[in-house]
Order: structure tokens, then sequence, then C-alpha cells
């Protein structure tokens, strides 16, 4: 990763993993533990087991991730 810098879980990073969670039929990554500000103004994500995947908003405000 290309973190800028470790933030906290607020409830914007939460909409972010509700969306996410809610797109998929399974989640077996436990819950967030860890977010990034990346230097290209992504949001990153690091979950129980260690992975992680990227966040940003599409031009019509919608959340899509990486």
């Amino acid at each position: 990763m290309n973190a800028m810098v470790e933030i906290p879980i607020t409830e914007e990073i939460m909409r972010y993993v509700k969306t996410h969670l809610a797109a998929v039929k399974t989640w077996i990554h436990g819950k967030p533990v860890k977010a990034y500000q990346e230097k290209d103004g992504r949001i990153s994500i690091t979950y129980e087991d260690h992975c992680w995947w990227f966040y940003r908003k599409d031009e019509d405000g919608e959340v899509v991730w990486e």
C-alpha cells in the first residue's frame, strides 16, 4: 500500500464497509481494524484477516472498491 496516514474508523469509513458487505453474499474477512488515507485520495481499509481494499466514491457519489 502507498498509505499516506492512518485514520480513525469513523462513521464515514463504516459507510464504505457497510456498502461493501451489502454487495457480497458471504463476508469472511471480519471487522475493519485499520483505515488509511492514500496519497491518491482513496481510502484503504484493512480487516481482521489482514485482507484490504481500496475505496472511493465515483462521479455519482457511489462507493466503489478495488
